[in-house]
Order: structure tokens, then sequence, then C-alpha cells
């Protein structure tokens, strides 16, 4: 048997099962799936009954196990199919290891039960029976490290571990056709290119080879290859926070993002693909910033026009070759003629491929210039019509179809008519929701596209059937996931645009869109830890571009008390994900401040309780992030409005993130007053999540005052507390300071303990903010201990985290643990560069971060500067040249 991969390289587990009927096991098999940190994959076909077969093949062909869930149903049959989409799937599984799980029932579908006894005469590695979800997730988890322990092994029976893929591409659904000459080329011309521009009109099928490019070169590039969708984007200068989140960085303090990035991007090997550059070409110099200082990253571009940027190499994606064709169906044929042959069969698996009707695909391709994306629309139409019946009807269309603006290019005009005649042959229901669906960014989920463009205007059909025709005639993309099922192309999205522009209808979408989000955002962060403890917040994140779009509708019809509910259910949602930089740019366009006249304009539209908790968002995001002056005057004000409104509530949270703003400022005294305060409020507010983390920051101030045992009972009695209640971010804060607390009391296997299950904590819930803080204790714990590899270890993930987190005090906290580490590693000249850099930083900054890591500064220098007088220290400190963050990490080694 082949050697199949390790967890380590993001096994892709496919999930077979009904939708409705089984949604409560989904989601627990998708649990138990990402905590073993495998990737799930479900194919959703709720609105669409009998999607392609290829879709079933390209989904299960890019899997590595087959998971099958059953209980009554035996699934649909689709019309020119003999078995159900269910049956399908297990007969396309092939070869790979397949786990079985079969639900109690006394009412199963006799097709289920012969399709039952089928598999259970088939190899598969378990076939066992279920009552209850919970005995699912205990049944899946433990015969899935069976799996992996006992299959994916090679010869020699050791597991193999290779790097983990890092990638965000999506899992393409078919092999590209016809593009094998321009793969080619363009992996010989990456050897020295930095930046390839596919440019061409729109249909050329540029975003199409640029992922086909990206999915064969993802073992070429060390750190990833990703892709970074531009397609709704106008404004040039959000290009480096939409670069940042696509590869993962979570901002949680950087307001320069462009510097942000590039000084991320400096040592990395990586391929970003960005798609529909036309529309930000002043973006360009940035592309340009991140190539001169990176010299490992490379960049795919894919836009109609060039960047005329300096090192671009412009690469034309031209339309693809429609030759006079071969007769017969069994040999080659030109690449157009074989993209339409195999999506017409897609459509239409009873076609006779005879020589009329492969002479009416050479016809045809002719007609519409071998553009890709006309190919795949015209032969969607093969569902019902014959090639010949086809290519004499679309004769006679586009000669009757208006090309459009006169200034367009003539392949472009022939697309756009391709379009247009795919248009022409719906409903007028049909119409009406294709119009709309363009108010979407990225995509949309069944209750969105139901709510904002069916439910808003009064529609009676069934928009499940609009929808399935639309996905049938090649104008809707039907997804993968399980929420967003659907998108537009851009450049189709273009024409919906076009058409809706001859409606009266789009300011009524644009409010509905904003309204639907605005409610969802809301209902996200208000359910944020339940949804991040079974759902992954992933809704949070798909439905994250439409949530943006929201609120710059918003903005821009400056209806401000919407853009600050928006932007206050953000704040609760990159509090989870650790992103809070990202919301910097909304609070300025929100005019969310708190000087007089800002307030004042506030309240002439919104109550003292709306802009108090405005107030409180704002203050959190910019305290947090560094901005101290104006976020502590944000929270101040917010707590002097929720007092005179008399909100305890709002009062609690605005004082929990001042104290814990003064004590980054060291301001222990004032911090302390204020954390037993909020004890107190809390009290009577019975808010269990602020007086946890006020009583675990108070650890803090106890120890700065010497009050060791005093710390010591409040983290115990706070563990104990969020083990009581469910509360993630709160338990890895408490986890972290109780790791800090050890390790200052010298209790380092009791400091790793504590680290290690912070580190668990944050990454089943997907917890990122201050994620790096267990790693600079492990670092320094194992240093202790003399434990160089597993400090190392620890020392190498503590810089990505810091790296793509951007935050300062991670930063000044990172400092100390590689100093440690360079200590017990006899690397005693890099650590006396860092300890006078560290010195010199304190003394011209004044900040240092808490006792439980600042106390380390006494043992370095009684380790490096054993006999050196106080006066000679400062010396030395003076003399010193400040240290940048790039001259601290070439320390790390």
């Amino acid at each position: 048997m082949s050697t199949i991969k390790t967890p380590d390289q993001r096994l892709r587990v496919f999930i077979s099962s009904t939708i409705v009927e089984l949604a409560a096991e989904r989601k627990v098999v998708r649990e138990v799936i990402e905590q073993l940190k495998l990737t799930p994959v479900f194919f959703e076909s709720g609105a669409r009954p009998h999607p392609p077969q290829d879709l079933y093949r390209a989904y299960l062909e890019q899997s590595d196990i087959f998971v099958g869930i059953y209980w009554n149903s035996y699934g649909w049959i689709a019309p020119d199919m003999e078995i159900s989409g269910l049956a399908d799937e297990w007969q396309l599984s092939g070869e790979k290891p397949k786990l079985i799980y079969i639900k109690q029932s006394d009412d199963r579908d006799p097709k289920l039960k012969s399709l039952l006894s089928e598999i259970q005469n088939k190899n598969v590695a378990c076939y066992q029976k279920f009552t209850e979800v919970e005995e699912l997730s205990s049944l899946l988890a433990n015969d899935l490290a069976i799996l992996l322990t006992e299959r994916f092994q090679n010869a020699s029976n050791t597991i193999i571990e290779t790097p983990k893929v890092k990638t965000n591409l999506p899992i393409l659904r078919n092999k590209i056709i016809g593009r094998d000459d321009e793969l080619n080329q363009l992996k010989e011309k990456l050897i020295n290119e930095s930046l390839i521009s596919l440019t061409g009109p729109g249909g050329t099928g540029k975003t199409r080879l640029a992922l086909e490019l990206g999915t064969e070169l993802l073992d070429d590039f060390r750190d990833g290859v990703y892709f970074i969708s531009l397609g709704s984007i106008l404004e040039p200068d959000r290009v480096p926070s939409i670069i940042a989140q696509s590869i993962g960085m979570n901002n949680s303090g950087i307001a320069d993002v462009a510097t942000w990035v590039t000084d991320y991007l400096y040592d990395k090997n990586m391929l970003l693909i960005l798609d529909n550059f036309e529309q930000i070409l002043d973006a360009g110099i940035f592309i340009s910033q991140i190539l001169a200082r990176c010299p490992k990253v490379k960049c795919i571009i894919t836009s109609r026009t060039p960047l005329y940027i300096r090192d671009e190499h412009i690469f034309p994606v031209n339309p693809l070759s429609f030759s006079k064709p071969i007769q017969t169906i069994s040999q080659q044929h030109a690449p157009a003629i074989n993209l339409f042959i195999t999506r017409a069969s897609d459509a239409n698996n009873s076609i006779h491929w005879n020589e009329d009707n492969v002479q009416a695909v050479y016809s045809i391709c002719n007609k519409i210039d071998g553009l890709p994306l006309a190919i795949e629309l015209a032969a969607s139409r093969c569902r019902h019509l014959s090639p010949t019946q086809l290519d004499k009807k679309l004769n006679n269309i586009l000669n009757t179809i208006s090309s459009g603006p006169r200034d367009y290019p003539e392949r472009q005009k022939t697309l756009r008519n391709t379009i247009q005649w795919s248009y022409d042959l719906l409903t007028e229901a049909d119409k009406r929701l294709f119009n709309r669906l363009c108010i979407f960014q990225g995509g949309w989920s069944f209750d969105a596209v139901e709510k904002i463009c069916w439910n808003t205007f009064g529609e009676s059909e069934e928009i499940e059937q609009c929808l399935e025709r639309l996905t049938d005639f090649g104008l809707v993309i039907k997804l993968p996931s399980e929420y967003i099922g659907h998108r537009l192309l851009q450049i189709i999205k273009e024409f919906a645009n076009e058409k809706l522009d001859t409606t009266n209808e789009k300011v009524q979408l644009e409010q509905s869109h904003l309204n639907y989000y605005e409610r969802q955002a809301k209902t996200n962060s208000q359910k944020i830890w339940l949804t991040i403890a079974t759902e992954d917040h992933v809704f949070f994140r798909e439905d994250l571009e439409n949530i943006v779009t929201a609120l710059h509708y918003a903005i821009a019809k400056n209806d401000f008390k919407s853009s600050w509910s928006l932007i206050n259910s953000l704040n609760t949602m990159y509090m989870i994900t650790g992103e809070l930089g990202f919301l910097l740019e909304w609070l300025e366009q929100s005019k969310i401040k708190s000087d007089k006249e800002h307030v004042t304009a506030m309240l002439e539209t919104n109550s003292k309780a709306e802009v108090a908790l405005s107030l409180m968002a704002a203050g959190f995001t910019r305290a947090t992030t560094g901005n101290f002056s104006e976020g502590i005057r944000d929270l101040l004000m917010a707590r002097q409005l929720a007092q005179e409104v008399n909100i305890p509530q709002i009062e609690s949270s605005a004082l929990l993130f001042y104290g814990m703003a003064l004590l980054n400022l060291r301001s222990f005294e004032e911090a302390k007053t204020i954390l037993l305060d909020i004890i107190e409020i809390t009290k009577t507010t019975q808010q269990t999540t602020i007086r946890i983390t006020a009583e675990v920051t108070l650890n803090v101030i106890y120890l700065e005052e010497g009050n060791v045992q005093e710390a010591k009972n409040i983290l115990a009695k706070a563990l104990h507390d969020v083990k009581i209640s469910f509360m993630p971010l709160v338990e890895s804060y408490t986890l972290y300071q109780s790791g800090f607390l050890s390790f200052y009391l010298q209790d380092y296997q009791d400091a790793v303990v504590k680290f290690n299950a912070c580190i668990e904590n944050n990454r089943k819930y997907r917890l990122n903010l201050n994620a790096s803080f267990p790693y600079i204790g492990l670092t320094m714990s194992y240093s202790k201990m003399e434990e160089r590899n597993l400090a190392y270890t620890h020392l190498v993930k503590c810089v990505e985290k810091i790296k793509t987190s951007g935050n300062l005090v991670e930063f000044d906290c990172f400092k100390y643990a590689l100093c440690a580490y360079l200590c017990f590693s006899k690397q005693l000249d890099k650590a006396k560069t860092l300890f006078i850099g560290i010195k010199k930083y304190e003394s011209v900054y004044h900040f240092k971060p808490w006792k439980n890591i600042s106390s380390q500064l006494d043992f370095f220098q009684q380790t490096l500067y054993p006999n050196i007088s106080g006066l000679e220290l400062q010396s030395e400190i003076d003399k010193s040249k400040e240290l940048t963050k790039e001259d601290i990490y070439n320390l790390v080694d």
C-alpha cells in the first residue's frame, strides 16, 4: 500500500452523509477532525440536488480518508442518475481508508439497507453502530487515532514527518484543461522572476490558471502558497491588511500594517497569488516594496491590465486554441474543444460524440473565441440541447444580442454576449435573483440570500429552484462549504451589477444587506463562546467579508449608529481571533472618538448607552493596540456615560480595560484601586468573566508589592472558577498568568504544565489574543531546566507567533525569553548584546514587563556581567545603539 501523509500535512477527511437528518452528527464530526489537526471536507449539496459527478470525484481525489455516516435516508436520486449522491460518493471513494458509522434506526430506507449491506462486505477500516452524537464523537476520535498509527506508516513502521503544507488555496473541483504549456512556461519563469502578471480580458481563465499553478507549486515554497482575493477591494490602502489576513497574520496592535507585512515576509519563502488587481493598480507600489525587501517572496498577479512596476514580467493569458477538430472523440483535440467536450459530458453523459457533434463544438468555440468562461457557460446548455442544436441556436442568439458598450474589446463583447445569452434563458424570477446577487462579497449563505434578495422584495417563488437553475446555467458557482454555499465569478458579478443598475432596487438591497449583516454580526458576537465551542467560529470567518461590506455601506451613508453596532460586534469577535488591529481604520472612519466635539455629535443621534458601548469598544481596541492615551480617554468617557444612565455592566467593562491599560503603564497603585472597584461592581451585575479577569490581573500587582501568597491565592481561585464556567479566553489568560507565577517561584515543572494547558486551550478554541505568552513562558522555563532543544523549539514558535500578531508588548517580553535562552545555551556574546539592548530600551522608553518576567534582569546581569560596577554598566548602555527588531530576530540561532 502506498504511504499516506501524517497529520502534520493536514490530511483531508471526506465526510459522506445526508445533510438535514444528520446535521448534529456532522458538527461533531467536524470538531473531532479539526481537534486532530486534520481537514474536514464536506460536500454541501443542499441547494442543488444533483451536482455534477466531477465535483464528488474532485473532492474525493483530494481527500485521504473516507468517513461515511448513515441513518434513515438513502439521499436524493437525480433525474439523470440511477443511484443517490450518497451511494455515488461511496462508489467513488476507491481504495481510501474508510470509517463507517451507522446510527441505530427502525425506519431505514430499503435502498440504504442494500447499500449498507454492500459496504459491510467490503474491506473497510471500521463499521460501527452508534445511538447518540457523543458516542459518535468518541468512536471517530478513537478510530482515527488507530488509523493514523496503524496505516499511515512507511515500510519501517515509523510515521513519516514532513512539514505542514501552509496554504489557503481552495480545493479545485477538476483538473485544468488546455493549459499545460502555460503551466510549464510559468514554472520555468518563476525560477528567475519574482513578479509575473497574468494579463488578459475577463473570462480567459487567469484566476484558474494561477490557482492550478499555486497548487502544483505547494511543495516548492517552504512558507506556503496563499491566495489573496482583491475583487471586492476598491481602496489600494486596504491591500496590506487583506494580505495580512489572507496569510494568517493576526493584527493585535499595528497601525502601520504595510511595514508590519513587509517585516514579516522578510525571510519567508512564499508565493502570493493576488487576484483581480486591475481596480487597485496604485497598490502595485506596495507589491514592489514587498519584493524589494523580501528576496524569497514571489508574486503571481491576475489583472486585466499590467501593473507597470519595476521587475514585472507580463504573461498574457490568451483564449484556448480551437483548431479544426479531429473527427473522433478518442483522438486528441485542440484545448478549447477538449474543454467543451468535458464540460458538456459532465452536464449530459448521454451525448454521442459523432462527427456532427464534434464539428458543432468547433463551430461553437469559434463563435465564442475560445474563451474558457464562455465555453463553460455554453457547455452547460448541453444538459438540454445536443451540440448540433446548440450551435444552430447560438448562431442566431449571438447575432441578435447587443454587444454592450462600443469601446469594449471584441473578445470582451463575445464573453458578454455569452453571459447575456445565458441570462436571457432565465425566468424573470431567476433574473431578479441574479441581479441582486452582486450585493454579496465573496459568497453567501442560504439564509442570507433568502432574507436579503428574496424576502425583502416579497418574492413568492421557491428560491431553491432559482438558485439551482442559476448554478446549472453556470452563472453561479457552487462551493464545498456547508455554510457559504455559492458565489459569483468577478466578471459575472460585474455583469449582474450592470443589470441591477437598470432597476430601482439597489438602495433597498444595500439597506437590506446592511440590516442583515448588522444582526448577524451582533448574533455572532453575543454567542461567540457557544459558537467556538461547537463550530469553531467558522461562520464569523465566512461572514467577515460581508460584515465589512455592510460596514462600508453604513459609513458611506453616514449611518454611524449601524457602523458603531458593527464595530462593537467586530470588536468582540476580533478579541477572540487576536486581530483587533484591523479595527483601527474603521474607528477613524466611523468617528468614534471621546473628545468633546465628537462626543457631542455622537449624542445628537444616539443614546448615552449606545455611545458608552461604542467608546468602551473603541477604548479597548486602542489601548490594547498600544494607543494608551486615546484609549484611556475613550474608556473614562464610556464609564462616565454609563454611570449617568446607570448601566453598571458597561461601567465595569470600561473600568476593566482601563485598569489593564494602567497596568501596562506600570501605574500599579491606581490600577489596583480600579480592579478592586470592578470586583465590587460585579457582585451585583453577576459578570463572572469581568470579575475573574480583574482578579487574575490583580495577581500581577500583588507580585509587584511582594505579596506572593495573595497572588497565589487569587490565581488558584480563578483557575477553579474558570473550570466550572465556560470562558475559554479568560481561561487562557488565567493559565499563562499562573504559569508565569510558577516560573517566578522557580517551580518550572508546574510552569510548563500551565503553559502547555494554555496552548492546548488556545488550539482547541482557536484563540489568538496574546497567544505568544505561553511560548515565551515555555522558552524561559525550559532554558532554566537546561532543556536546550525544547527551549529552542518553543523559541522558534514564539518568533512566529509574535511576527504574525505584531503586538509590541509581546515582543518586549519575548526579548527576555530570548536572552534566557542565549544565556543557558552559552551564546554569551549574543546574550550580552541583547541584555544591553533591553536596558537601553528601558532607559529610553521607561518600559519593562511585569515582575514575573522582568525579575530575570538580575539573573542576566549576574550571568553576563558578574564583576562590573553599576557605573560601568551604565556606560556600556549609554554608548550602545538601540537594537531594531531585525537585530533582535537575527540573534535567534
